[in-house]
């Protein structure tokens, strides 16, 4: 079973039109026999946007995977307007929108748990996990029988030092990680000795380096890889909003095999 990640088309952002990179790696993905996709969030952009006009994006992107087998992990751009069953009802092409978590199984002794990070506070988008969630992340990390663990989501559910120290952390540090980490940290804390950190990488999206970023989390040094927008923007050292479209893509980075 192959696996497709994508993460941050944030379609409508630059232009009313997919781009080739995004074209290109789906293309990718059929050469390399991947039945599954998964999104990792932010398909569309919904500032200055109207909600159908939002919709009409995300529709676009998920008619171009109709032929696999669709996941979406909704980002902080994708929560504001839309609740899982009205995008699972409105988006042909999308299978499952994720609620709390879902657990993906191939062939093999690896395996995907997708976890949900993006919700609304307040009527603001925010990272937070579902609190009924966090029991599924820690029987996953623990369980044995699996040599190889993938956890994915939105958000980075562990801090990293190289982004928590990018200056926006200093203005707004929750809108990068799940605000009820700490609670996530307790439980893996007091089961630390059933856990295999090697065996076990995360993978998420939201934070736009410009090529796939491999560092290691705080505290409990587990890989963590965060994966390149196909589309999208970031700011830049002066605050500015900078968008930019990748030419440093390698589709390999984006297909794993349960």
């Amino acid at each position: 079973m192959n696996v497709g990640l994508l993460t941050d088309t944030h379609y409508g952002s630059i232009s009313d039109h997919p781009t080739d990179t995004l074209d290109q790696l789906i293309q990718y993905f059929r050469d390399n026999n991947v039945t599954t996709v998964v999104h990792l969030g932010d398909v569309g952009a919904e500032q200055g946007k109207k909600p159908y006009e939002t919709l009409d994006y995300i529709n676009t992107i998920f008619n171009k995977l109709d032929e696999f087998e669709t996941y979406l992990l909704r980002g902080n751009h994708d929560v504001r307007d839309f609740d899982p069953q009205t995008l699972e009802s409105n988006v042909d092409g999308l299978d499952h929108c994720v609620t709390g978590s879902v657990r993906l199984t191939g062939n093999s002794d690896t395996e995907m748990l997708l976890v949900e990070t993006a919700t609304l506070i307040n009527g603001h988008p925010a990272g937070y996990i579902p609190d009924d969630t966090i029991p599924d992340i820690i029987s996953f990390l623990t369980e044995q029988q699996t040599t190889q663990k993938y956890i994915l989501s939105h958000y980075p559910l562990q801090y990293t030092r190289f982004y928590q120290e990018r200056p926006f952390f200093n203005v707004q540090p929750e809108y990068a990680f799940p605000i009820n980490k700490p609670l996530l940290n307790q439980k893996i804390t007091e089961s630390l000795t059933d856990i295999t950190v090697e065996d076990t990488e995360f993978i998420c999206g939201h934070l736009h380096p410009p090529e796939e970023y491999n560092t290691k989390t705080k505290p409990y040094n587990f890989p963590l890889t965060i994966k390149e927008a196909i589309t999208g923007f970031q700011k830049d050292d002066s605050g500015q909003l900078e968008f930019y479209e990748n030419t440093t893509l390698d589709p390999s980075d984006f297909i794993y095999t349960l």
